[in-house]
């Protein structure tokens, strides 16, 4: 989904399906007086038969996380679910899409931290100081709503398990003064590579966070202070404008 679509989405789930708050607002932040709202929305959203529903159902409503401060709220707050059902609602596929990732990310807020035990070791070998990052995840809390169901993606990853960092893997319990035996040892050689093309996403927050790509220091600190370039509401059509004019391809 581009920009423009994604907009025009979150307008007709806003003004036509009433299902969810103001949608151009940038703000990640909500009004601490809304979270008494929230266990009525997490009832609502648990009755659903969309894939939410158990999201909904092990959700806490107790939990009051960061996201609930009034003083980083400016004039609209974080896009959230409102109190009306989307069972009897007639939803086209991107509406479906974008409605369950506002669902989604607004649960989030109640669910546990993710908590895991971090390792880190150095080791000498031949002269030189190697070091070795590791997680072992404790309690898995939101990130239970993150998970990657595709089969596709899980077969990539058992195939390129060679690859994977240690991020994904334990640590022996190891202490100062070990001896240990290295196994092998590998050389790689890169090349430097152009960067990637940008995408709506990326562009976007290219155009959000414009000053890095400012030299001029005084233009830079005027761009720090304002939200770069264009607005929420008027990015997407800046971007399919220039589209439309051959300035993008």
């Amino acid at each position: 989904m581009n920009a423009k679509l994604v907009l025009d989405v979150c307008q007709a789930l806003y003004e036509k399906h009433k299902l969810i708050t103001y949608p151009r607002s940038d703000c990640r932040y909500l009004p601490t007086e809304h979270h008494q709202q929230a266990s009525g929305i997490i009832k609502l959203l648990a009755q659903s038969t969309a894939s939410y529903q158990s999201f909904a159902k092990n959700a806490d409503a107790t939990i009051k996380g960061r996201a609930w401060n009034n003083s980083k709220v400016s004039a609209h707050h974080a896009i959230i679910p409102t109190e009306k059902s989307a069972e009897k609602i007639n939803l086209n596929p991107f509406e479906k899409n974008v409605y369950f990732l506002i669902v989604r990310q607004y649960l989030a807020q109640f669910y546990p931290a993710y908590i895991y035990d971090q390792t880190k070791i150095s080791l000498t070998i031949a002269g030189g100081i190697f070091t070795a990052n590791a997680k072992s995840p404790v309690q898995q809390g939101w990130k239970d709503l993150f998970k990657k169901q595709s089969t596709k993606k899980q077969n990539d990853n058992k195939s390129s398990e060679h690859n994977s960092p240690l991020e994904q893997q334990s640590l022996p319990s190891l202490k100062k003064g070990d001896k240990l035996h290295c196994e092998k040892g590998e050389l790689l050689e890169k090349t430097t590579q152009a960067p990637s093309a940008f995408t709506d996403a990326t562009l976007l927050a290219a155009m959000t966070g414009i000053s890095r790509y400012v030299q001029d220091k005084s233009i830079k600190k005027i761009l720090k202070e304002t939200d770069g370039l264009g607005t929420e509401a008027t990015r997407a059509g800046i971007i399919d404008l220039l589209f439309k004019r051959g300035f993008l391809q």
